[in-house]
């Protein structure tokens, strides 16, 4: 998916999240006239509230990907850059390995991943 299509997805969300909120106007409208009855206005007010929270959630989701894809490939460009400069490592550097590990995974006594802030997970077997 691209951006482009990323944002227009947004902008759509956006268009039916005022559909929704129009319609539950209109809902609290009729209600306060008497031309509804309650039941009828809050069945009808539930359904337009969970379709509004589903819509919330889509569009969060879709914007938490952009900013993770944003984040990522920064994350990426300044592994590379490291890579591409530096020397071989005599040893361990905590530093270092703060500034690029997310976290260590342990799979088994045998096996862990160094989860990356770029998004890459490498696994690692132990060796005794």
């Amino acid at each position: 998916m691209s951006s482009d299509e990323t944002l227009e997805n947004i902008r759509a969300l956006d268009k039916k999240l005022e559909e929704n909120t129009e319609q539950r106007n209109v809902l609290v409208g009729l209600m306060t006239k008497g031309y509804l009855e309650p039941a009828v206005y809050n069945k009808s007010n539930n359904e337009l509230l969970q379709e509004a929270e589903r819509l919330r959630r889509q569009k969060e989701s879709i914007t938490r990907f952009l900013n993770n894809g944003f984040q990522n490939l920064s994350e990426v460009s300044a592994l590379l850059q490291y890579a591409t400069k530096a020397s071989m490592l005599e040893g361990f550097d905590g530093e270092l390995f703060a500034r690029f590990v997310e976290r260590v995974l342990v799979y088994s006594r045998a096996e862990i991943g160094f989860e990356l802030k770029c998004g890459i997970t490498l696994k690692e077997r132990l060796v005794r």
